[in-house]
């Protein structure tokens, strides 16, 4: 029931887990770093929440279902992908969106109708394409210091955003960076 929501995430994990970290001398920072991370990219990945409604709902048009979703979720690409780079340039470019404006719902609202015609047409794989589209609202809403979640759980840890934000940082480059190569080995195969 935690991931039906990462705002209800955030607030939940953090304020429930506070007392527990504090009396075993975990760092709040730590503490802050995996509700961030939870709320942000767990909740996407779990397949009842309200990302995947709103998800399901923006990619129907697209000939795409619940079952297309999971395997963007396991990144299972259920035909070969033809040698092309969209997903890679997918996911930096709705990254830097959802980091720019601090939000994800309106980036996907506009980006899906946007790059998953544009992958097909180009006969790139619509699913690695959802995949990286999510994976670059995901990167760009962990990141983004102003964004709803990070003060979320800025309120339920006592951590400050930037703080949060710079402890996350060197774990989401790392992720970053393995991300655009898998992508761009499976969009270039």
């Amino acid at each position: 029931m935690l991931f039906v929501d990462e705002y209800l995430n955030a607030l939940t994990v953090g304020f429930s887990m506070s007392g527990i970290t504090d009396s075993n001398k975990i760092p709040r920072e730590h503490l802050a770093l995996q509700v961030h991370l939870m709320a942000c990219s767990l909740c996407m990945t779990i397949p009842l929440t309200s990302w995947t409604a709103f998800t399901i709902g923006l990619i129907g048009d697209y000939g795409m279902d619940f079952s297309d979703y999971l395997k963007a979720v396991i990144c299972l690409v259920s035909s070969s992908v033809p040698g092309t780079v969209i997903p890679v340039l997918t996911f930096l470019v709705v990254g830097f969106i959802v980091f720019a404006s601090g939000t994800c719902w309106i980036v996907m609202l506009i980006t899906m109708p946007i790059f998953i015609p544009l992958a097909a047409a180009a006969g790139a794989s619509k699913i690695l394409t959802l995949a990286a589209l999510m994976s670059g609202v995901g990167a760009g809403y962990t990141l983004c210091f102003y964004a709803d979640t990070v003060f979320m759980t800025t309120a339920s840890t006592g951590v400050g955003n930037v703080t949060i934000i710079q402890t996350i940082l060197p774990y989401a480059i790392i992720m970053m960076i393995l991300s655009g190569l898998g992508y761009l080995a499976l969009g270039c195969m």
